[in-house]
């Protein structure tokens, strides 16, 4: 087996606990043989043997000067011998040691080897284990634990506490999760305080500059283990490495094609050279499936920025990086609003460092019409996934730098009124449009928006027509609106039977608004607009406070399933406010548009649950729905997860991961638990405290901790005991509960280890 990954992500580590764990299973011993400071690859035989303290036979007529026994004396030696021999840091020899090994493997049948190094060995047998840099969860998971071990020891006076843990959060998801660098920046709290450390992010080389005498030479410093990664690669990959500091987060071939070739690097070499470079772990695979567009790739930020010092020329690269992000805007605008919305979305969500960073550089370096153009062809993109603050600040920086009247400024100024409008700011919105009207009509022409908006600016007379009374005038534009939309749209599908829904409210048509509700909520589920949900979550509970005022008997069509009296519903309004309210902190100035008729709806459903359950029983229900988190309060409001509280699950875009809107709804509790919480649930029902299981899975009391919060939390569970009797509800019968499918696969017990670890 062979751990593979980047530099300082802990592979040697895990393999001295491999061998550690594993010991028993190898009577003749466990060797680990450090190759970091053989340079001669013929020299590696040598270095195994005095590894082993084996002297051995030398070959006939080999000089008596020869260090070490021969190869052919070597596999001799090992014959038949259960043992296991690590071989550790195998990339600068990877040609000998993939020799060495598959000699030892066909020739002395016994030895297990366990090899490290950034590059596979490809020869047959061989098992690649990729070991990953640490997720950085919200609660810091195991990276803030390992903060925290070596702070610990360099700085005891050093807490993490509650108010201290978001910001080490922020620092270990800028250090990428990389162990190594974890451990050094523990270690420079010493001299600096934490906010230093997180303000000089954007300089990690220097920054971690500094560490312990005791490890290798090359992981002294960030910068001596990227600069070994380099020495190893050809020219032509240190070429493409370089380039491709051009980018930031994810990027895919095409666009690695379109940006990094030139000169001696050909667009029909950057494939094949970009599997060398995701061989030596410099580039990884961002994940396991293909998105629409095929393989996806990131360099991790230390490895962006060494590249980057190195790149001649940036200007240039940063025009070409424009260049495709701009052409890539401009082909989402038109698809926005059809059947590959959800792909498109995907996408973009999956470019959106790299679009924020062509962006930049167009307000930048004076090139404020492509950043305008760039802008309003990404309007549906910040709409539809809640970034209504950022496609503001970008318009109006653009809109700032380039004045002149022109149809492209008239747009923009259009589509920042509605950003503006959708956040609240009224007064700001109404200055924006009167603006456009003015250049419009200099222009001799009307305010224009680009075509693919035209479906939601309907929609948006619908609301408008709601708020003015006319309540059959909004559907009846509403109807239009769907009737009109592709097949595969759900964004605009889902925004005019909100608006829709909204009017057969107002107009008294109960069993109408419950049906576009419903829809609705499930279609923008899909979807990071919490702005929308926030909306949505409003109108179930305006239904709530209705069924609570009939004392107990539902709404007709409302699908709750039972009336409960007047309490039950209370409770229900109050959650799905403090659901809603989160999400308007989150989102916006002015929840609701700040529009009366939005407002004085909400008034009166809150009024109705705090005369039910005093402010007191209203404030902890409140708190019960902010703690849902998107998933659970579109779970909650739809009657199919009446539990509380459900955290928050991340998504991309928030859920544009292809999954069909309303499927969330559907998990049975086990389902909602992650591999790693099932595997934690599993233990709490064989009776072991968080001590024991942290000894079992060979990780952190602390991060036990945590699993068993999460699990408590996501199920609405408040004791150990409700865990053990779901885990336990999961056994086949005479058997253990089912264990979670990780790769589908039979591992050894050594991989097993390796996902432990």
């Amino acid at each position: 087996m062979t751990l593979t990954g980047p530099g300082g992500v802990g592979k040697s580590r895990i393999a001295v606990r491999v061998a550690r764990d594993q010991s028993a299973a190898f009577p003749d011993g466990v060797c680990m043989v450090q190759l970091s400071g053989v340079k001669d690859p013929d020299l590696l035989p040598d270095a195994v043997a005095a590894a082993l303290g084996y002297t051995g036979q030398r070959e006939r007529g080999q000089p008596e000067e020869a260090p070490g026994p021969s190869l052919a004396s070597l596999v001799d030696h090992l014959r038949g011998k259960r043992m296991l021999i690590i071989l550790d840091t195998c990339e600068h020899l990877i040609d000998a040691c993939a020799m060495l090994v598959d000699v030892l493997l066909r020739g002395a049948d016994g030895p297990r080897l366990l090899a490290t190094s950034r590059q596979a060995l490809d020869i047959p047998g061989e098992v690649v284990y990729p070991i990953p840099p640490l997720t950085v969860p919200d609660d810091g998971g195991d990276a803030v634990a390992l903060f925290a071990d070596r702070v610990a020891a360099a700085v005891p006076r050093f807490t993490i506490t509650d108010e201290v843990l978001p910001d080490v959060v922020r620092l270990c998801r800028g250090l990428d999760g990389i162990p190594l660098a974890i451990e050094l920046a523990a270690v420079r709290l010493r001299a600096v305080g934490l906010d230093e450390l997180l303000a000089r992010l954007g300089d990690r080389l220097r920054l971690l500059a500094g560490g312990s005498r005791r490890v290798t030479r090359r992981h002294q410093t960030l910068r001596m283990t990227i600069g070994w990664s380099y020495e190893l690669c050809s020219d032509i990959e240190r070429l493409l490495w370089i380039r491709l500091s051009a980018f930031t987060g994810e990027f895919g071939l095409e666009a690695a094609e379109t940006v990094c070739a030139g000169g001696p690097l050909d667009a029909g070499d950057i494939l094949d050279t970009l599997i060398g470079l995701v061989d030596k772990s410099i580039v990884l695979r961002a994940d396991d499936v293909d998105g629409p567009d095929g393989a996806r790739y990131r360099l991790l930020g230390v490895i962006r920025e060494f590249g980057a010092e190195l790149l001649e020329d940036a200007g240039a690269y940063s025009r070409r990086h424009l260049e495709y992000y701009l052409g890539l805007a401009r082909e989402f605008e038109p698809a926005f609003v059809g059947p590959e919305q959800g792909p498109w979305i995907d996408r973009l969500t999956r470019d959106y460092d790299n679009i924020q960073v062509a962006l930049d550089y167009c307000v930048s370096h004076d090139r404020a019409a492509e950043g305008l153009n760039f802008a309003t062809a990404c309007w549906g993109f910040w709409m539809a996934t809640g970034r209504l603050s950022e496609g503001s600040r970008w318009l109006n920086r653009l809109l700032d730098q380039a004045p002149e009247p022109s149809r492209q400024r008239v747009a923009g100024l259009w589509l920042a009124s509605w950003f503006a409008s959708a956040q609240g700011r009224n007064a700001e919105s109404a200055r924006l449009r009167a603006q456009a009207r003015e250049i419009a009509a200099g222009l001799g022409s009307q305010p224009e928006l680009p075509p693919s908006a035209g479906p939601p600016a309907e929609v948006l007379r619908g609301l408008r027509a709601v708020t003015g009374g006319n309540y059959e005038q909004a559907a009846v534009a509403c109807d239009e609106v769907l009737r009109g939309l592709p097949g595969g749209e759900t964004w605009v599908r889902g925004t005019a039977l909100w608006v829709k829904g909204l009017a057969l409210w107002f107009g008294r048509d109960a069993d109408g608004f419950v049906s576009c509700q419903r829809e609705s909520i499930r279609l923008k589920s899909g979807f990071g607009d919490l702005t929308s949900l926030a909306h949505l979550l409003e109108g179930f509970a305006w239904l709530a406070a209705d069924q609570a005022a009939e004392a107990g008997t539902p709404a007709p069509g409302s699908g709750t399933g039972s009336g409960g009296g007047a309490k039950e519903h209370c409770v229900r309004v109050a959650r799905l406010q403090g659901a809603a309210d989160q999400m308007w902190r989150r989102t916006v100035d002015e929840p609701r548009y700040g529009l009366n008729v939005l407002n004085a709806e909400r008034s009166r459903a809150e009024r109705l649950a705090r005369e039910e359950l005093g402010d007191g029983g209203y404030a902890r229900e409140h708190e019960a729905g902010a703690a849902l988190g998107a998933d659970g309060a579109v779970r909650y409001a739809l009657g199919e997860a009446e539990r509380a509280p459900v955290p928050a699950q991340p998504s991309r875009a928030a859920a544009a991961s292809g999954a069909e809107p309303g499927n969330l709804a559907a998990q049975e509790p086990w389902e909602l638990l992650t591999a790693r919480e099932r595997e934690v649930a599993t233990l709490v029902a064989d009776g072991l405290t968080n001590k024991d299981i942290a000894a079992r899975l060979v990780v952190s009391k602390r991060t036990v901790d945590a699993h068993v919060e999460h699990i408590l939390g996501k199920l609405g569970y408040s004791s150990r005991v409700q865990v053990a009797a779901l885990a336990s509800a999961q056994q086949p019968e005479g058997g253990m509960p089912v264990p979670s499918q990780r790769a589908g696969e039979d591992r050894s017990l050594a991989a097993r280890r390796c996902d432990r670890e």
